[in-house]
């Protein structure tokens, strides 16, 4: 599994510079990635854009070392699933305004027993998924 330097980067008590991207082109995003920013987001929240138009942005994103997150339209398990499915190493969920809202928002990106995403063969997943997965030795509320 590719490391997320994000996750590094706050463990080490740095700051990490964001890229925005408002353009779903899969060229946009390769251009934008090599620019130097830390992470990359996608963002799904304007109407106009569509999960569809996620995975070739975030094939060009997995060319560089620049972590790709999506900023998933709203709250829907469904959603964030499948852009995690597709390669995001991060996810962006606006709207959260309850404990409730926020439990549902991280069940939808761990797998059981301490979440509810669901894992099927995916091409992506070989970069941004684990390598393995949990046994009832190895299942802890921080994989992945």
């Amino acid at each position: 599994m590719r490391p997320n330097k994000i996750k590094q980067m706050w463990r080490d008590g740095k700051c990490a510079t964001l890229g925005w991207l408002s353009v779903s082109h899969g060229f946009t995003a390769e251009v934008m990635a090599r620019q130097g920013f830390d992470a990359l987001c996608i963002d799904l929240q304007p109407r106009h854009r569509r999960i569809g138009d996620v995975l070739p942005m975030l094939q060009a994103i997995s060319q560089t070392e620049t972590v790709p997150v999506v900023r998933v339209a709203w709250n829907e398990p469904a959603t964030i699933m499948k852009a995690l499915d597709l390669g995001a190493m991060c996810i962006i969920v606006p709207l959260v305004n309850t404990a409730e809202e926020a439990a549902k928002a991280v069940a939808a990106c761990r797998y059981p027993p301490v979440g509810m995403r669901s894992n099927g063969p995916c091409a992506p997943c070989t970069t941004a998924a684990p390598t393995t997965w949990p046994t009832p030795t190895t299942r802890s509320s921080s994989w992945p």
